[in-house]
């Protein structure tokens, strides 16, 4: 079966966990095709192997600890941001 996490913040694994990760972790060991979507605030948009997770982290404005209107506008562009990378990145992945 195939799972897509679309997440605002996932730790890196290899720094902390979470029940997120655990719960994601969990599901790729049962042999399901699991792959997740989050922002990364300092890099450019990447497709990585995070502790044999595909990760795209894809390039966001800041949108934890800044003023209410920074906040608002990324917040409200992180749909389209993630629809786009996901497009642009994983074209073997049709419904």
């Amino acid at each position: 079966m195939r799972f897509l996490f679309i997440f605002i913040s996932y730790p890196d694994v290899s720094r902390t966990t979470s029940m997120y990760t655990c719960l994601v972790h969990q599901l790729a060991a049962m042999g399901h095709d699991v792959r997740v979507v989050a922002p990364t605030f300092e890099s450019a948009t990447r497709v990585g192997n995070e502790g044999g997770i595909t990760i795209l982290r894809v390039k966001s404005g800041t949108i934890f600890k800044t003023g209410v209107i920074e906040k608002g506008l990324n917040t409200l562009l992180l749909n389209v941001r993630y629809a786009n990378a996901m497009k642009a990145t994983w074209h073997d992945w049709s419904p």
